[in-house]
């Protein structure tokens, strides 16, 4: 169900729209789309020590302390750089007709850095087999989204 709902907006643009505004969305998501699997790269490593039977988020946030502070300041600088010069990157990339991708791409920057700590909060849950989160989170989440940037 998540697959499908997250799938979902490609299908319906590319049937109602069309193919040229496919390939601008496409193009929006590319970058974000990177970032954003790089934070996912970030957690993974420490989804063992989040699965202690004991452990809650205070003792998480506590071990992190180290990391979160160099992370923020890396994920904000290359934020901001991003920001600064992805219509540029986009213009050289694929030219005049998908400079409106760059507009895109930046909302889409926007939303990604406001899920980070969602997507802590996702690790931790899913390394603690909170199960209603879990489906609340996967599977019913992804299609209230849809809702939301349906309109």
């Amino acid at each position: 169900m998540g697959t499908l709902a997250n799938n979902i907006d490609k299908i319906l643009i590319g049937t109602l729209l069309g193919a040229p505004e496919l390939a601008i969305y496409a193009i929006a998501l590319a970058i974000p789309t990177k970032i954003k699997d790089l934070l996912k790269l970030v957690w993974a490593p420490y989804t063992p020590k989040f699965s202690q039977d004991r452990v809650g988020i205070k003792q998480v946030q506590e071990k992190l302390k180290r990391l979160v502070l160099p992370v923020s300041l890396a994920i904000i600088g290359g934020s901001v750089l991003y920001w600064l010069f992805i219509d540029d990157i986009m213009f050289l990339l694929f030219g005049t007709g998908y400079v409106a991708a760059g507009a895109y791409s930046k909302l889409l920057l926007l939303m990604i850095l406001a899920s980070i700590p969602a997507a802590f909060l996702g690790t931790f849950t899913m390394a603690q087999k909170k199960t209603k989160a879990i489906i609340l989170g996967y599977h019913i989440f992804p299609f209230l989204k849809l809702g939301v940037m349906s309109g």
